[in-house]
């Protein structure tokens, strides 16, 4: 399918947003003096750095006078301005000797690393929380045994009592939950206590926890057992803390496409409310804005070549040849390199170590790591399985058919992912890494049964037919 047009949005941009951009096409004035006068972008598939694939040179001529009017838009536009320290300490200060991948392996060591010493510190403190619950539970009911027992009642009878109290019940469990962005977390984090404090202002509209409430809903067994949330670079102490984690997933494709117009440049004051006047645009976003007119051409013809080598810097401006930007291109749908959040906070940084792990939990085993999943195509479903899969009564996830922090509930300048069958082709194999990864968490997941890998597995095939079963395979760029 052709992308639809990346120019003046339909509906006018609010007044706090730089009017600029809704007006581009109407202004823009080409180096020989003529002008755009509104020259509509249309098509699919031309080449970045100029020309071919169904634009007119009128409009080939209007876009890079575009390219040059939004890059200077965002004068914040600096190598210095990512959001990641991570990345700007181990590609910048580095120089020649670092690569894209690098500073993601030094960034999430360093972060594991601090997440295993404040996780010894939380499972110290929780413990001994747990042995003086336990002993008040003891004292309590040595008490009413006390009262109830007549004088020659066995001992072992009240030991037996109080044993059998102290004892962990089945959905004693603890669980970690891993919120990958762009695949219906914030709908359960809403809903999740220990999720809430971090969404409520940004994304959930609610000032106290739902349940708290007593008009709300009840608090869910999935709420009551998970007692840690990670989410970007934060609380990494969640990945060994527990042995039980909550993931939520999407189909690979669909959820890079969601950062897409999630991040895109021109929609980040709707979606972050983000005023370029004060914080500009962060080079990753603004470097494919100005290369690609939509994610059907970032797809289709910049990821359509081989991938460029990593050990080669990217570089920034609006001059960029068609290599370069494919180079951009490469690196941000693989997350190797900033733009914005959620293309580098992805499948590889939130679960390879988890999945890397060799104690996976067995049926008949009480240790070792266990992993669930919730399908955002499903959630409803699934979350309601899962709920019973740990004790619960299996109520539904309240309000699960309103959108919370999604793309498609805003007026957005840039709202089509349509994506032509070579761009699909691309991301199948430009994500290649992500889809196993996804297709391991499906695998891994204790509270999905056959028919739930089958029906994901085919919707995952139906875009990358080379994806025939849920076994991981060897990718090629």
């Amino acid at each position: 399918a052709a992308a639809a047009a990346v120019g003046p949005p339909e509906t006018p941009l609010p007044t706090d947003v730089d009017r600029r951009t809704a007006t581009m096409l109407e202004t823009a004035v080409f180096a020989d003096g003529t002008k755009a006068g509104g020259v509509a972008m249309v098509g699919g598939g031309g080449g970045a750095g100029g020309g071919g694939g169904g634009y007119s040179a009128v409009e080939d001529k209007a876009w890079a006078s575009i390219r040059g009017d939004m890059f200077r838009e965002y004068p914040y536009c600096r190598f210095a301005r990512f959001h990641v320290k991570g990345f700007e300490k181990q590609y910048l200060k580095k120089g020649a000797k670092a690569y894209e991948g690098r500073w993601r392996v030094d960034y999430k060591a360093s972060l594991l690393n601090g997440g295993r010493k404040a996780a010894r510190r939380m499972i110290e403190e929780r413990e001994a929380r747990k042995k003086k619950d336990e002993e008040k539970k003891k004292r309590r009911l040595g008490r009413k045994k006390k009262k109830k027992n007549p004088r020659g009642a066995k001992a072992g009878d009240e030991r037996a009592v109080v044993v059998a109290a102290a004892a962990p019940a089945l959905t004693n469990r603890t669980i970690s939950y891993i919120h990958i962005g762009k695949a219906g977390g914030s709908s359960m984090s809403c809903y999740i206590r220990a999720a809430f404090p971090y969404m409520k202002d940004m994304h959930c509209r609610m000032s106290s926890f739902p349940s708290d409430d007593p008009s709300g809903p009840p608090e869910s067994a999935i709420s009551r057992q998970t007692d840690c949330y990670a989410h970007y670079d934060t609380d990494k102490q969640c990945y060994f803390i527990n042995k039980s984690f909550l993931f939520n997933v999407r189909h690979p494709i669909h959820r890079i496409a969601s950062w897409y117009l999630y991040e895109h440049v021109w929609n980040s004051p709707f979606t972050y409310n983000i005023r370029r006047t004060t914080d500009g645009a962060r080079c990753g976003n603004l470097m494919l804005s100005t290369c690609y007119r939509s994610f059907d051409e970032l797809a289709t013809v910049g990821l359509r070549g081989p991938r460029p080598s990593r050990k080669r810097r990217l570089r920034v401006g609006n001059d960029l040849t068609e290599g370069e930007c494919s180079h951009w291109a490469w690196a941000a749908v693989q997350g190797e390199v900033p733009a914005n959040f959620h293309n580098v906070f992805n499948y590889d940084w939130y679960a390879s170590d988890i999945l890397s792990r060799d104690d996976a939990k067995s049926e008949s085993e009480s240790e070792g790591t266990e992993i669930f999943a919730v399908r955002m195509e499903h959630l409803d479903e699934d979350w309601r399985n899962l709920d019973v899969f740990v004790g619960g009564t299996g109520d539904a996830l309240p309000n699960v058919d309103v959108p919370v922090n999604s793309a498609s509930d805003k007026a957005l300048p840039v709202a089509d992912k349509s994506v032509s069958g070579g761009g699909i082709a691309n991301l199948c194999r430009a994500l290649c890494g992500e889809i196993q990864i996804y297709k391991a968490l499906l695998a891994r997941a204790s509270n999905l049964v056959e028919d739930d890998r089958r029906a994901s597995l085919e919707e995952l095939r139906e875009t990358c037919p080379e994806e025939v079963d849920l076994r991981p395979r060897t990718c090629e760029e």
